[in-house]
């Protein structure tokens, strides 16, 4: 797009360019832009329905740029660059969230499940071990407390994790959903608490 327009060509002239071009995805939605004109919408006009057609923000936020640009002048080329380094930018934040998110979130995942494991030894091993001693203790509650801590810390590492991952707590969900699945799977049936005494 910046190579047309610096041979001169108008916008409109560029989306017509553009629009058999292999883009992939966005191929349509230039399809319909060009139509959108040829039907006797303004650039503007054209360009405004374009953004509510798509929901990619940072396209959104492109094409915002470039309706505002083209209102004022015609010379676009300082603000077609902006765009670019802009998408480059955010683009490189999305790839160094993802890879730092990851490892964040196999650190959630690794420190739960070893406390279901510590859970499940403590009840097996160590807590078993009193009970074959005479020694009083309530094995039953000692496991319950922990299936409320599951429970619990089920809740709080799936918030954590969404939020680490794509930057909202709702995207949490799903882990929250294995965690708690995970849980009440090692208590109820491997364990054999009672979901119940919760």
């Amino acid at each position: 797009m910046l190579s047309l327009k610096d041979v001169g060509m108008t916008l409109q002239g560029v989306i017509d360019v553009i629009k058999d071009s292999k883009i992939g995805v966005l191929k349509r939605e230039l399809k319909m832009l060009d139509a959108d004109i040829e039907w006797g919408a303004t650039i503007v006009e054209a360009l405004m329905e374009f953004i509510n057609r798509v929901g990619v923000s940072s396209i959104r936020r492109v094409i915002s740029l470039i309706i505002e640009a083209s209102q004022v002048t015609e010379e676009l080329r300082d603000v077609l660059l902006i765009s670019i380094e802009d998408f480059e930018h955010e683009l490189k934040l999305k790839s160094d969230r993802f890879v730092t998110g990851f490892a964040y979130l196999v650190v959630i995942y690794v420190s739960f499940f070893t406390f279901l494991y510590v859970g499940f030894s403590l009840h097996s091993s160590f807590l078993a071990t009193f009970s074959k001693f005479s020694v009083p203790l309530n094995l039953h509650s000692s496991s319950e407390m922990m299936y409320r801590i599951s429970i619990m810390l089920a809740v709080f590492s799936g918030v954590l994790a969404g939020q680490l991952e794509k930057g909202h707590v709702l995207s949490g969900l799903k882990h929250i959903c294995i965690f708690m699945v995970s849980a009440v799977i090692l208590f109820e049936l491997v364990i054999g608490g009672g979901l119940c005494g919760l």
